[in-house]
């Protein structure tokens, strides 16, 4: 595995070495900012989205270093929906200093207007993933094609 990586030592063994497959193959996509990528795996389904959370990340920019956490849905994924979704996570460490910025501009709207702070939260994050899924899918699909 790339040395960027540090895979939890719980994950089982067949289960790492399938994880290190799909992050070793987009190690690219990584920011030079972030040092190291925690990569963990959980059996069940992240609490934010159970229905269609496949893998969550968390960054943090000031001590430079993200986690993967990939969950049990990702093991049915077939090999081109492993690859877009381990793209999509790569894509939230380089993406997530814009997001961040955008949430704490939305919770200081709250302070003048609750309702429209709320839309524009909503708004923000439905893009952002759009955006996060269309350039993963794109990517994968450059490799493809060469």
């Amino acid at each position: 595995m790339n040395p960027i990586y540090q895979m939890n030592p719980g994950v089982q063994p067949d289960i790492a070495a399938l994880l290190a497959l799909y992050c070793d193959r987009y190690a690219w996509l990584i920011p030079s900012w972030c040092q190291r990528v925690f990569v963990r795996f959980e059996e069940s389904q992240a609490s934010g989205n159970e229905t269609t959370d496949i893998a969550t990340t968390v960054t943090n920019k000031t001590y430079r270093w993200a986690t993967i956490r990939f969950h049990g849905g990702f093991l049915a994924d077939s090999d081109l929906e492993r690859r877009i979704d381990t793209v999509h996570e790569i894509l939230h460490i380089s993406l997530s200093s814009a997001i961040d910025y955008g949430r704490q501009a939305v919770k200081d709207l709250a302070a003048v207007n609750q309702s429209l702070s709320d839309h524009v939260g909503q708004q923000l994050c439905a893009l952002h993933e759009q955006g996060v899924q269309d350039l993963a899918y794109a990517i994968v699909k450059a490799e493809e094609n060469g």
